[in-house]
């Protein structure tokens, strides 16, 4: 009797989220709700009734004096890199230009730098609306942080105006539509090893791009109909969040998200959409993966640049 073959199955990257503040732990609520699995959900924040507000089961109160220089500091670290433990990425999602709130991003940064992991910040910048002020703390705290880990997405809430479809929205509306970016951002990191894929992406591939690659900016790109690859490819290149496009940028990760019906030939136009725009020498990480929340004709792609010159 032959015994049956048994492929291998690929061990899985252990990740962690990390939401700090009432932003980020909205953020981590969201991607409960939508019931991402295969992670670690971790809530951090100085407030005693944030963490509560939480559904993650792992949730850390901080003292509000924790700083690098505090007393505090080593009893933080120690708190926060126990529960990373064992984690391959390490994504912190936060709200940034509140100083109440930097406190505990920079501890979990420091942190997850102390115990060596790859780590990525998914964080917004204030509207410009909110003051002078909350910009700069924000501009401040992100410069701080990419001190601290390999890279930051930034999401400038600015640029969500700027986008004519957004122009007429509501503060609300506009803070919502902020989270929401905020929240497919990180799902989109964690899908990449999680989730079934057409074309994988490489854990090591992926960590020569984002390991010590500093400032990151995230485009994306929705399209349907006959040319849905070209169409999303140049709208994901030329996405406002982008601020500066992808032509000095000299790493990327493009994501092409669809559901089971795509043909190798859209994968090749959405691709060369996106690398008609790029530097002929930029290093580019292709991605193909199932993403069962589109609907069913909709193409959706997503670019990760960084190596700015």
């Amino acid at each position: 009797m032959e015994s049956a073959i048994v492929f291998p199955v690929k061990k899985k990257k252990r990740i962690s989220i990390v939401g700090v503040g009432k932003i980020g732990i909205s953020a981590v609520n969201q991607l409960i709700d939508n019931g991402l699995k295969g992670v670690r959900f971790i809530a951090v924040s100085t407030e005693l009734h944030a963490p509560a507000m939480s559904k993650t089961r792992s949730r850390l109160v901080l003292p509000t004096l924790v700083s690098v220089t505090s007393d505090n500091a080593e009893e933080a670290r120690s708190k926060i890199s126990h529960a990373l433990r064992g984690s391959d990425l390490v994504i912190i999602v936060a709200g940034m230009g509140c100083v109440a709130e930097t406190i505990p991003i920079l501890s979990v940064a420091d942190a997850a730098r102390y115990i060596d992991v790859l780590t990525i910040g998914v964080v917004t910048r204030p509207f410009s609306c909110e003051g002078r002020n909350r910009v700069k703390e924000a501009d401040s705290a992100i410069n701080t942080l990419l001190k601290s880990i390999d890279a930051v997405i930034t999401i400038p809430n600015d640029m969500l105006i700027k986008a004519t479809a957004y122009r007429r929205l509501s503060m609300a509306e506009a803070n919502d539509r902020a989270e929401a970016i905020l929240v497919n951002t990180v799902r989109c990191l964690s899908d990449l090893f999680i989730e079934p894929s057409i074309i994988n992406v490489d854990f090591s591939d992926f960590s020569a791009i984002m390991k010590g690659a500093g400032l990151c900016r995230i485009g994306v790109g929705y399209a349907d109909g006959k040319n849905r690859a070209g169409v999303a490819g140049k709208a994901s290149a030329l996405c406002p969040l982008l601020e500066q496009g992808i032509s000095n940028s000299r790493k990327l990760i493009v994501i092409i998200s669809v559901n089971p019906d795509i043909m190798p030939c859209e994968i090749r136009d959405g691709l060369k959409a996106v690398t008609d725009m790029t530097d002929p020498d930029a290093s580019i990480l292709p991605g193909v993966l199932f993403d069962d929340y589109l609907p069913l004709e909709t193409m959706k792609i997503t670019i990760f640049a960084a190596g700015f010159v």
